[in-house]
């Protein structure tokens, strides 16, 4: 073996050695400071229903990271999904407390304790998390539900009212509106609710303005604006077309983009082991373009590291070393 060849082969060494460090420096942080691999495995567990196992796991990844809230709401999340609702609470209000400028944890909280009857509790956790946030929709929303739980309507229409104006999606809105203006008695506004929020296909709104049209004497009594059948959810417009066309696009471009890459992939390591073949002046010349290809499959840039190589070696189709012998002097260089 060549002096050349020699340095070529320490030179690769250490680049493994150096990067393979890296690489092991890397997994080492992200699981002993990041608790990477216990919420990994929590969700893996989740995702084939150990609920149970998943927060065992997540209380581990917690005990390296107690300070992050989203380990307590993944870990909340897991023990609601085991039917523990109080440990999913006590979670979630910890993750409140670690994230004083968040509302997901609240908002958590405020439809739980809705579900569970508790809407004092829940009207508590909605205005806090109002009090966070100034412009987000959800936690009005969450706010007017747990007052028209607790009967206050004419409040709960106010929050629905900010968080109309707040940009809320007025299907999450028109059902609970119109069920508080039937309780004030007002049935006009609620018809009204029902039909907007039918008209912005919610199907609750359009399911109440069927039972309210069912409940007139003839049946004909009620408008119902023109929603009846399924036809609404038909559309022939360009709108579809132009998605279509666009999603067609996309994939293709993807699936254009993996056949490259592989290509690209594919001929990295082919010139790789071409320029180990090939025959230069000297042989440093040969090792610096072995390194500058195998860099090139570390960090991506194969397609790169293949395309200079092609031009600037294979197309000037240079003898092989072992096909013609020693390399005879060109006075060209790569």
């Amino acid at each position: 073996m060549s002096r050349g060849w020699k340095v070529t082969l320490i030179i690769v060494g250490v680049v493994v050695i150096a990067v393979s460090a890296l690489a092991f420096y890397g997994l080492w942080v992200w699981q002993v400071r990041n608790a990477g691999w216990d919420s990994m495995s929590a969700r893996g567990a989740m995702s084939q229903g150990e609920h149970e196992r998943a927060a065992e796991l997540y209380a581990r990844a917690i005990a390296r990271r107690p300070d992050s809230a989203g380990l307590h709401m993944a870990r909340a999340h897991a023990l609601l999904k085991a039917d523990n609702l109080a440990g999913a609470l006590q979670e979630y209000r910890t993750a409140a407390d670690l994230e004083p400028g968040g509302t997901r944890a609240l908002m958590q909280i405020a439809y739980l304790e809705i579900d569970a009857g508790r809407p004092a509790e829940a009207e508590a956790a909605a205005r806090q998390a109002m009090a966070r946030s100034d412009d987000a929709y959800k936690p009005a929303l969450a706010l007017g539900l747990a007052l028209a739980s607790q009967d206050r309507h004419t409040e709960a229409l106010e929050q629905y009212e900010v968080a109309l104006d707040r940009d809320a999606p007025v299907s999450y809105l028109t059902y609970n509106m119109g069920q508080s203006h039937e309780a004030l008695g007002d049935m006009d506004a609620a018809i009204e609710d029902y039909r907007i929020g039918a008209d912005n296909c919610d199907q609750k709104s359009r399911a109440r303005l069927r039972e309210l049209e069912a409940e007139t004497t003839d049946g004909t009594a009620l408008d119902m604006g023109g929603i009846e059948g399924d036809n609404r959810h038909e559309s022939d417009g360009p709108g579809e077309w132009f998605f279509g066309l666009f999603m067609i696009a996309y994939f293709g471009f993807i699936l254009l983009y993996m056949v490259l890459w592989t290509a690209g992939w594919v001929a990295c390591a082919y010139f790789l082991w071409d320029c180990a073949q090939r025959a230069f002046d000297q042989p440093s010349t040969r090792g610096a373009w072995c390194i500058l290809l195998f860099i090139g499959h570390l960090t991506g840039l194969h397609a790169l590291g293949a395309i200079v190589y092609y031009f600037a070696v294979y197309r000037q189709n240079r003898p092989r070393r072992f096909e013609y012998g020693p390399p005879q002097p060109t006075g060209q260089t790569y």
